[in-house]
């Protein structure tokens, strides 16, 4: 027998000879039905134990297990019916397949198909009738009957699958399909008149009205008839075409969109963000997502959790604060002593240690109650308000760190990849540092210059790596973010850069220079070297009494050798070093001594910051500012936005060098500055006016909702809400203005100067039942003994 291996487009097939009869070549397609049904059974035997072991999550909180079993059976048959497109030989054979008469009975398990369709081959009922019979005929024509995917294709659309996923026990649901919904895993399904796709999941079809049977407490089977976790879904790109989804299904959806974004660190902060999504189903996911990588980022990349956790300290101390008051203002209505106030009285009298301690257990007891009703009624959530604030203070933070240590790559630069953010490890490693002005100048030269120096260590690279490689914000706050970085940059260069042009205003003058043409020329790295003196970022330095000096520079320069003294003095007193004297033991003539000079192969030494004279005879500052930045070594190690942000800077410091000074233009930025002026104050006087009224419309509020006063005593006349004694008098004036009254200005001013004398009083108390005009809603009341004066204008 000789074996042949024939290739062509179809799988390669062996072709057996044997006593001079060759086989017909056959194929995949020709195989028999029972080898594609085994076929057909390990496919489906293994994706129905997948979903069966492990089903979705909306079902694993029925109690029955007929759900998941319904469930299992019909996602694996998603699987399995493909094969039958593959030819008309494996469709023939998957039409007979065992699978399809399981789903059958599992859909249909009283066989009421066959009512509808009486072409349908029956078994004869059993002799002498009766119900009995009848149930166990059905059962077994069910368990004999042979149902093709015919059967099961036509009892798929008939079924309504909410029904049926609702009570699988039954044949509820059979033949009741008038419409059809879009489901995640089936498609179009059928649905009855009951289930709209409002009220129905399109991951797993659960139901509002119906939920599933479950056993009490009692063993007893009952049924739920609400599912409130049901919700119309509000994203139209996650969940296209679905209407509804439940709380399992929601939360399965969004845990895996964002199980890769959350780390450790920022779980709790994303968990109130989702539990919103997941309870309620509002929002888009889009936005959520959004929202999430934004949290991640503000808790990874600044300090937001320490900030954040202060403001919800803050706002329950306040709320505690408020509880407190409320509970003192009841217990003084109501005759009772604080806590506080029984405990301080205790404290004072020198009562027993029992009784402090009763005293201490009840105010702990009333700070436990506050606690859990402020856990209750507000939780640990911030306000937007208050949430903006926080998420303010941590991007200014984060934007002031990376400008302070030198790493002056805004959000843009970031998002443009400008300043060599995607570079190696190795290569940022070997990059010039970042240059402090204080910290250079008084450590001497900078040990980090050398370019064939080994690998700085992580920890002490200005800037750091984690700065360096920092992605860029989220979407959500980008702009904000650019404009804090703006804000923070400005205002941590900007006071440098008044003093280099006060310094350059002083030079010009005494050199007889225009001012404006030396200011013209600088660049950027002009600006960054003059940025590295210590001058600059002195507090109110003296400018004016320094003598005339060439330009203040700072460069570098290598020598073949620098002496041990030089190279741990100072950088003021840093100058070019001279080279040794020979040995007066062994001279050597000059040709020795050029030999020698070119056999030196050490390494070249660190860069060495010369310092000019001037510089060095310049005092230094006696005050230095608040912020004070590592600088770049180079406009090349800077974003090309920051760079035209110091760029700006520098334009706004020299702006007013270039301000005409003719009489006109000072009149008119005079009369411009004064109306800016007026403008500014009318603003603020009417925002005062608005504070005002808004008090005005709190204290009449808090008036009507008091209770009625007590009784007065003998002796006292009731006056609106006050108590006055008798021999006052009361003036009641007509109601000729709603607005109230004040006092003069002048009757204030004579109180301030004469602290003894009588006060006068003044009143605005509301209409007293049983006055003659009732009307009548201002009342003065004024004391015989001191005149007073009244200024009736009413309050702006």
């Amino acid at each position: 027998m000789d074996e042949t291996m024939l290739s062509n487009d179809e799988p390669q097939v062996i072709v057996r000879s044997q006593k001079g009869k060759v086989a017909t070549k056959g194929s995949w397609a020709d195989l028999p039905h029972d080898v594609l049904r085994l076929v057909a059974n390990l496919l489906f035997s293994g994706t129905f134990t997948s979903w069966y072991s492990h089903p979705t999550p909306a079902w694993r909180d029925w109690g029955a297990y007929k759900q998941p079993q319904l469930w299992a059976t019909l996602m694996a048959l998603q699987d399995v019916s493909p094969l039958r497109l593959v030819c008309m030989n494996w469709q023939a054979a998957m039409e007979t397949h065992q699978i399809y008469n399981v789903a059958c009975n599992n859909l249909d398990p009283q066989y009421l198909d066959a009512q509808l369709y009486p072409h349908i081959p029956q078994l004869p009922q059993p002799a002498g009738g009766g119900a009995l019979n009848a149930a166990f005929g059905a059962r077994r024509a069910r368990n004999t009957a042979q149902r093709t995917y015919t059967t099961y294709a036509r009892t798929f659309s008939r079924c309504c699958l909410p029904c049926r996923f609702a009570s699988p026990q039954d044949s509820k649901g059979v033949n009741i399909a008038t419409s059809t919904m879009w489901s995640r895993y089936f498609g179009d399904v059928g649905v009855c008149d009951r289930h709209r796709p409002e009220v129905v999941c399109g991951y797993c079809l659960k139901d509002y009205y119906l939920d599933c049977w479950r056993f009490n407490n009692h063993g007893q089977l009952y049924h739920d008839q609400r599912n409130r976790t049901i919700a119309v879904t509000e994203d139209d790109d996650y969940c296209r075409g679905i209407i509804a989804t439940c709380r399992s299904c929601r939360s399965v959806l969004i845990r895996n969109l964002v199980r890769t974004k959350i780390p450790q660190q920022a779980s709790d902060l994303t968990d109130s963000v989702l539990d919103t999504f997941i309870e309620c189903g509002e929002g888009n996911i889009k936005d959520l997502l959004a929202e999430v990588d934004e949290k991640v980022w503000l808790a990874t990349r600044t300090n937001f959790r320490e900030l954040h956790d202060s403001a919800l300290a803050v706002e329950r101390m306040r709320l505690k604060q408020e509880l407190r008051a409320e509970r003192e203002a009841e217990g003084i209505m109501e005759g009772r002593v604080s806590t506080e106030a029984r405990l301080q009285a205790l404290l004072d009298s020198g009562a027993s240690p029992e009784e402090i301690e009763d005293a201490l257990q009840m105010q702990a007891v009333e700070e436990e109650e506050d606690d859990e009703l402020l856990d209750d009624e507000y939780g640990e959530v911030l306000t937007a308000a208050e949430e903006a604030n926080v998420n303010d203070m941590a991007i200014s933070g984060w934007a002031r760190n990376r400008i302070m240590e030198g790493c002056w790559l805004s959000p843009l630069d970031i998002w443009h990849n400008d300043g060599g953010v995607r570079v190696r490890t190795e290569i940022l490693q070997r990059l010039p540092q970042s240059w402090h002005p204080v910290n250079s100048y008084l450590n001497g030269p900078d040990p980090m210059a050398d370019l064939h120096q080994a690998p700085i260590p992580q920890n002490q690279m200005k800037p750091r790596l984690t700065s360096i490689r920092c992605p860029h914000p989220p979407a959500r706050i980008f702009q904000r973010a650019q404009t804090l970085y703006e804000y923070s940059f400005r205002q941590i260069v900007s006071p440098a850069l008044s003093n280099l042009v006060q310094r350059l205003i002083c030079e010009a003058e005494a050199e007889h220079k225009d001012v404006c043409r030396v200011v013209t020329c600088f660049s950027t790295d002009m600006l960054l070297e003059e940025m590295r003196t210590i001058q600059l970022w002195g507090k109110d330095y003296d400018w004016a009494n320094l003598q005339t000096s060439p330009t203040i520079t700072s460069t570098t320069a290598t020598f073949d050798s620098v002496s041990e003294r030089s190279r741990g003095s100072p950088a003021s007193t840093l100058t070019t070093p001279s080279p040794s004297p020979p040995a007066l033991t062994s001279p050597k003539s000059p040709a020795g001594v050029f030999a020698a000079a070119q056999n030196d192969t050490r390494p070249p030494p660190p860069n060495v910051v010369v310092v000019a004279a001037a510089e060095a005879a310049m005092p230094l500052p006696d005050r230095y500012l608040d912020h004070i930045p590592h600088i770049p070594r180079a406009s090349e190690h800077m974003g090309t936005n920051t760079r035209q942000l110091l760029e700006g800077a520098w334009r706004d410091a020299i702006a007013g060098l270039f301000k005409c000074q003719c009489s006109i233009c000072l009149r008119a930025s005079g009369i411009a500055e004064a109306r800016e002026a007026a403008r500014r104050k009318a603003r603020e006087e009417e925002e005062a006016r608005e504070r005002r009224q808004q008090q005005q419309d709190n204290l009449v509020v808090k008036r009507e909702s008091a209770p009625p006063p007590p009784s007065p005593g003998i002796g006292m006349e009731v006056v609106g809400d006050s108590e006055v004694e008798e021999e006052d008098v009361e003036v009641r004036s007509p109601p000729v203005s709603p607005t109230p009254l004040r006092r003069s200005r002048e009757a204030t001013e004579d109180e301030a100067e004469d602290p003894g004398r009588e006060t006068k009083r003044q009143r605005i108390t509301p209409p007293v039942a049983g006055a003659e005009d009732p009307q009548q809603g201002i009342q003065i009341e004024i004391d015989q003994r001191t005149p007073m004066s009244v200024d009736e204008t009413p309050l702006p």
